[in-house]
């Protein structure tokens, strides 16, 4: 996984798509689609007891207890991190994309955001893959996590574990019940953040063939080879408040995740070149 933390750019005001989209550059540059775009210029949030698969394409949830404090204005998704309730302060914020269309090849995924981070705050980041069980087959309210715990904490629910094989997008490890969270930012921190994966150097655990205990795991085996192996892909964020007296605001802005085809080596390109110049001298 390559990471790099870059200071803040200027924001960039992209219409917000959530979906799939191709893009052609060059005759050469590799294809992409965009899962995520947003820069918060407006939008709303919706709730939920839990992060299902009925949300999936249709924006930013949190929980549904208490009275979340995220919210999006100005141009950012803010949390104040003020109240006396932890769940109020660290409740999850979540979206699921559908990844029907895709092409098979996207096997790089880059996720990237701005980010300023409340000085009594830890801001973690969380991003999973899901593939239907075949022969169950889901459902369309399946449960894919819970999000109403607090204390910064997220739970992969057993749901998902049954219906669904789930991976760790960011890492390629197994989705363990009690989520890892394997991107932290530490309080009073801001910058920009911008990690590849590359999904093909991943491959399904043992729990998830179909042989596995249980009995009804989804019967996955072998690598994968791009994002359109899973059915959604969800990214989940949420902070951890240690003192909501002395907080700052925790806010996010252009997050975006893009699929890619893997660019060509420079060896590739050369030989490219170099066979474009013999066909023109045969011409």
């Amino acid at each position: 996984m390559n990471t790099r933390t870059i200071p803040p750019r200027n924001k960039q005001k992209p219409l917000r798509v959530i979906g799939a989209s191709c893009l052609a550059l060059s005759p050469l540059a590799a294809p992409a689609a965009t899962l995520i775009s947003d820069s918060f210029d407006a939008g709303t949030i919706k709730t939920n007891s839990r992060i299902r698969t009925s949300q999936v394409d249709d924006g930013w949830y949190t929980s549904n207890k208490e009275n979340p404090l995220w919210s999006i204005s100005g141009g950012t998704l803010s949390n104040a991190g003020t109240s006396a309730t932890s769940l109020d302060n660290e409740a999850p914020m979540s979206t699921v994309i559908a990844t029907d269309g895709l092409a098979a090849n996207l096997s790089q995924l880059t996720l990237s955001f701005d980010y300023t981070v409340g000085s009594t705050a830890t801001l973690k980041f969380a991003l999973y893959g899901y593939t239907v069980n075949t022969q169950d087959g889901g459902g369309t309210s399946d449960i894919l996590m819970n999000n109403g715990t607090s204390n910064g904490s997220l739970q992969n629910n057993t749901q998902a574990e049954l219906r669904h094989g789930d991976i760790n997008l960011l890492t390629g490890a197994d989705a363990p019940q009690s989520m890892n969270n394997d991107l932290t930012f530490a309080a009073g921190t801001t910058g920009s953040f911008s990690t590849t994966v590359d999904l093909a150097s991943y491959a399904w655990h043992a729990d998830e063939a179909a042989d596995a205990t249980p009995n009804n795991t989804p019967g996955l085996s072998g690598n994968i080879t791009g994002v359109s192996d899973f059915d959604y892909v969800a990214l989940v964020f949420y902070t951890d408040v240690s003192d909501p007296l002395t907080a700052t605001t925790t806010s996010l802005d252009n997050i975006s995740l893009i699929a890619t085809v893997p660019e060509p080596s420079s060896a590739a390109l050369l030989s490219l070149g170099g066979l474009a110049l013999l066909f023109r001298r045969r011409a």
